[in-house]
């Protein structure tokens, strides 16, 4: 029991980041799906070591640098894997007329204007939040990003439960979503949801209501445009659930 929930943790691990833990467990396919309970952790563990910098760095660094060494951490420690699934997503939804269409273009390698312009807005977007939430308070920029982070893989697993996936191609992400359940994502969602009680409890109503309303208009977008889900659209997911966060605790402490 012990060794299979390890798996299953470090299935999570290694989908979701680069962290080399290969030599740690022996993969197995059918635990792939029970590492849905762990994406919370392993958000919260990248949201943990990407604000570490913060700690240390605090007196001495331009608060402009300190977030652009966090916003380079977190893309280190997952080897940039859901900002080109955003990118991917995007060219592929917007570049092309029919699923089939979009589908071919999303699993191009090379980078069209709709990637690069959303990867901009992405990332200076998150820029500029983040530097807020900083000015504001530390602490508080601290706890946002192990929320935001912990919350938006979390999402991903609701996408996974709730619709096809419809990549032509064999991919390792087909054995995360086979056996997967509604029961899983579910879990995974309640350790989030707990998570961001105890940690940010007032703006809780906030994280919960703009992390679902993200997943479910992304969902739904996808669902239109090409039938389901992919790798790449788990990630733009994952990244406009993570940006939208920031936005709803900057504007929630705003008004209190």
């Amino acid at each position: 029991m012990i060794q299979r929930q390890w798996s299953a943790f470090c299935s999570a691990l290694t989908l979701l980041t680069r962290i080399p833990v290969n030599g740690l467990f022996h993969y197995r396919p059918q635990d792939a799906s029970n590492s849905w309970i762990y994406f919370p952790f392993v958000g919260a563990f990248i949201g943990i070591l990407s604000a570490s910098i913060l700690f240390p760095a605090l007196p001495h660094f331009p608060s402009s640098l300190k977030i652009l060494i966090v916003m380079l951490t977190s893309i280190l420690l997952t080897g940039a894997l859901h900002e080109d699934g955003l990118g991917d997503t995007v060219d592929g939804l917007f570049g092309g007329t029919t699923p089939e269409k979009r589908l071919e273009i999303m699993k191009d390698s090379r980078i069209g204007s709709y990637a690069a312009i959303s990867l901009w807005f992405l990332l200076f977007a998150k820029f500029y939040l983040l530097q807020s939430l900083l000015l504001i308070d530390p602490v508080l920029t601290i706890t946002s990003l192990v929320i935001a982070h912990c919350v938006s893989r979390s999402c991903t697993t609701l996408l996974m439960a709730l619709l096809p996936y419809v990549s032509h191609s064999g991919t390792k992400s087909m054995d995360y979503i086979q056996n997967g359940s509604l029961f899983k994502s579910l879990i995974a969602i309640t350790i989030a949801i707990n998570i961001t009680a105890v940690l940010l409890p007032t703006s809780f109503i906030p994280i919960l209501m703009t992390s679902l309303l993200i997943t479910l208009l992304t969902g739904l977008l996808y669902r239109q445009k090409i039938g389901g889900i992919t790798g790449d659209t788990l990630g733009a997911t994952q990244q406009l659930v993570e940006l939208a966060l920031y936005g709803a605790i900057l504007f929630s402490n705003f008004s209190i």
